[in-house]
């Protein structure tokens, strides 16, 4: 009986031939049906039907956070910028208050992400060239920390807002 349900495959440019497909055809006819399978079945669909609803609903939980943390995350980016931007314009201010004609200033290293790399504080003292801080003396790292302190003194960040 299991040679019956197992016939030799033919080559395969045989198995288009109209007598393969008689002879299969008729295999199926004589295999006794299992409808208890069909109970199994509807059992499994429905425990797929399931299981495929709690992964759509995690999937579109997961989206909503990641929506959320790229919209968190752009915020934060433009705060950055906006107080970045003020700080280095103090900065510059009160470093050519201090030092009465030098100039400084405040770059990022990573436009697209700034808190990837960090920042490069560079300073000029009066009649000096353009210095990257480690490069400056003592006194001239003395003023040019003191005018960065004084400038951070002056951003004044929006209060009130939700901390993330």
């Amino acid at each position: 009986s299991s040679d019956l349900l197992r016939p030799q495959c033919p080559p395969k440019k045989e198995w288009t031939t109209p007598l393969l497909r008689v002879q299969l055809l008729g295999l199926l006819d004589e295999m006794p049906a299992e409808l208890s399978v069909l109970g199994e079945y509807k059992q499994r669909a429905r425990e797929l039907a399931r299981r495929t609803a709690a992964y759509d609903d995690v999937t579109a939980r997961r989206d909503a956070q990641r929506d959320l943390y790229e919209a968190k995350k752009e915020e934060r980016k433009a705060e950055f910028e906006v107080g970045f931007a003020h700080i280095g314009t103090q900065l510059k201010i009160m470093y050519q208050m201090i030092t009465i004609g030098g100039d400084a200033e405040l770059d990022l290293r990573d436009s697209i992400d700034p808190f990837a790399e960090g920042i490069k504080f560079s300073v000029r003292p009066p009649k000096k060239s353009w210095k990257i801080i480690k490069n400056l003396s003592g006194g001239e790292k003395t003023l040019a920390s003191l005018s960065l302190v004084f400038a951070l003194h002056h951003y004044k960040p929006e209060i009130g807002r939700a901390q993330v």
